[in-house]
């Protein structure tokens, strides 16, 4: 009994895997068109800079050392539409949807210096100067709720005068700012695949509810549902070292033959998914409409965490019962 719930979980989490595997590439095609990482990145900056008086979230977005990290439209490909049809801050450059620390401070304290310079008073590069004039510039401000001025006046005051230190303080500002922004990131990808999950479930019926009924009375459904599983992860186990590229090309040519040959077994065995019919009566279509929620929230965890459950899964099984006492 407890390999037949087993071989019902490898079958469930194989099926969670393919459709995670659609769900995560149209996902993939809606971030590179809307350039959702690079939205999220300068919504980051907005939020650390949004509120001061010394420097805009635009200034340091629009500085030469992070506009020149993403790509001139000019020399892209005439088949990458969907990069020239993305969201853009800067005219003519595709944004970058990574920076790094030391960019980002660079171009804080590129903006500040430009600042001073625009004053009536000329200003002398050296990190002498350069302190003095953000030191005077910290001190004019007003706003008691300014993030910029807060780290710098405090920088100023804990660190001395050097140079270095505001630096090393503005990027370990950034680095926080940008662990948080991952996590935004990663929960807006999980709703998302959770709403593609949820169309895909229903376009295709993918009845989760439905796949595990059909699993648990078929024999030859499991076998056919833990053959297959196994090919798939077998198959996409890491390269050893030294493998050649015709090898892994190979492989991957072995795996993807191995694995329609055995999606074919399993569609014969009757796999319950696409549409048959419609659902008779209303307690099946609420069936029907639970089995694609559960389908949708699988699919939101996304495919990583399918292939190292099935990975598990797999091991469980070959490990055997344990043994009767």
């Amino acid at each position: 009994m407890s390999l037949k719930i087993i071989d019902v979980a490898i079958g469930t989490a194989y099926l969670f895997l393919l459709v995670t595997f659609i769900a995560s590439a149209v996902h993939e095609v809606l971030a590179r068109v809307f350039n959702w990482r690079a939205q999220n990145l300068a919504a980051a900056i907005e939020g650390m800079l949004g509120n001061s008086e010394l420097l805009s979230a635009a200034t340091v977005l629009g500085s030469p050392l992070i506009a020149t990290l993403g790509r001139d439209v000019r020399f892209l490909s005439r088949l990458a539409f969907l990069e020239r049809a993305g969201w853009r801050f800067a005219q003519g450059r595709i944004p970058p949807s990574y920076v790094p620390p030391s960019a980002f401070s660079g171009a804080v304290l590129e903006a500040l210096l430009t600042q001073a310079v625009t004053a009536d008073t000329p200003l002398a590069l050296s990190p002498d100067t350069a302190i003095s004039a953000i030191r005077s510039m910290v001190a004019t401000t007003r706003s008691e709720t300014d993030p910029l001025a807060s780290l710098l006046r405090t920088t100023l005051a804990t660190q001395g005068q050097g140079i270095q230190a505001l630096r090393l303080a503005i990027e370990k500002w950034f680095n926080d700012t940008m662990d948080r922004a991952s996590g935004w990131y990663k929960r807006k990808t999980q709703a998302t695949l959770f709403v593609i999950g949820l169309l895909v479930a229903s376009v295709g019926n993918v009845d989760t509810i439905a796949v595990v009924k059909w699993l648990w009375l078929g024999d030859s459904a499991r076998q056919a549902g833990l053959a297959v599983a196994a090919t798939l992860v077998a198959r996409n186990l890491p390269p050893s070292t030294g493998t050649s590229a015709v090898a892994s090309a190979r492989a991957v040519s072995d795996a993807l033959r191995d694995i329609v040959h055995a999606d074919t077994k399993i569609a014969a065995e009757g796999y319950p998914v696409g549409w048959k019919g419609l659902p008779r009566g209303l307690s099946d279509f609420a069936s029907q409409l639970t089995g694609w929620l559960m389908t949708s929230i699988a699919i939101s965890m996304g495919s990583t965490f399918w292939f190292d459950t099935l990975q598990s899964l797999l091991k469980l099984r070959a490990s055997g019962p344990k043994p009767s006492k």
